[in-house]
């Protein structure tokens, strides 16, 4: 495809909602999980790209959009039978980031989405004795996925040089009732430049209809930009969310009128106001009060609107 004609649909998709219907005539469109090569175009073009790096290269799309936007191109996946020239066999996992990762001005990479249970070990490629199963992003659970999907990032962002930018482009999960956002649980190192919407197109659900409807369809992914600092230093900068767990009997930014609820509720819906205070006792809420029963009493009180007075001193929700 001719430079100038890839341009015309790149530039006609202005701000931060990307959207291109057809994929374009470059690589393998039956690979499953590959993306639209107009984000490869868009890229090079917006960041004036002259050598694109691209992890999970998969079915060569990257290759062959570098190829006709005329710029350098170097790949890597763990495919032990790489499509494309200039696709090294690589377990990002566990093998090092190849050597002219670092010569990369962009590094692309659009991870494997964990959960939802695409196989490419002994189906997009060949795995014959299950090696490679284990390794298989896809095939892991979220947690577990976003693990190695984040750790693979920090392998990546640590081989680039000072100035290179980096592009993730990951999406959302829903799978058996639960729903998931990947850019949630990203690990961003560097200094994040921007945050873009592309639409989805041609998914195998869109023509998927639901008896209950009970839910958002996903028609969208997340690519974000990110940045290496020129400073020359030996930190690596990078924020990681995490997931935390409190008792609420031990959180200080909790209400009495929220700690004494959630006991109510998790202890059958009924209890004496004295059964309450001791319920409370030992946690930090109540550290700082001397009379957890008096607290306790004025709470129940006070809130008419969240607990019920049942005589002799018992208490329950207001259903």
């Amino acid at each position: 495809m001719e430079k100038q004609d890839i341009l015309k649909v790149v530039r006609a998709n202005e701000g931060t909602v990307l959207s291109f219907p057809d994929r374009g005539p470059w690589g393998n469109n039956r690979y499953r999980g590959n993306c639209s090569g107009y984000i490869h175009a868009f890229l090079i073009d917006q960041y004036n790209v002259n050598y694109m790096a691209e992890m999970y290269a998969g079915g060569g799309t990257g290759y062959d959009v570098c190829k006709d936007m005329q710029v350098k191109y170097v790949g890597a996946d763990i495919n032990p039978a790489p499509v494309r020239p200039d696709i090294y066999v690589c377990n990002a996992l566990v093998d090092e980031i190849p050597e002219e990762f670092s010569e990369a001005d962009f590094v692309f990479q659009h991870m494997p989405y964990p959960e939802i249970g695409i196989k490419y070990a002994g189906s997009e490629y060949a795995d014959p004795d299950g090696r490679l199963k284990s390794q298989d992003i896809g095939q892991m659970n979220f947690t577990k996925g976003m693990q190695a999907n984040n750790k693979v990032t920090m392998k990546l962002y640590n081989a680039m040089h000072p100035g290179a930018k980096m592009g993730i482009l990951c999406g959302n999960i829903r799978r058996k009732g639960k729903y998931h956002d990947m850019m949630l649980s990203l690990a961003l190192p560097g200094e994040l430049i921007q945050s873009i919407v592309k639409m989805q197109h041609n998914c195998i659900s869109d023509g998927r209809t639901y008896a209950k409807k009970n839910f958002v369809p996903i028609v969208h992914e997340n690519l974000v930009i990110l940045q290496k600092p020129f400073e020359q230093t030996y930190y690596v900068g990078y924020v990681l969310p995490k997931t935390y767990q409190i008792d609420i009997r031990n959180s200080i930014s909790a209400t009495w009128r929220d700690v004494f609820r959630y006991v109510l509720f998790n202890k059958g819906g009924k209890m004496h106001y004295k059964q309450l205070a001791d319920a409370v006792k030992g946690y930090k809420k109540s550290e700082n009060n001397h009379n957890i029963e008096a607290k306790a009493r004025q709470t129940l009180r006070r809130y008419t609107k969240t607990f019920r007075a049942c005589g002799d001193g018992y208490y329950s929700l207001v259903a």
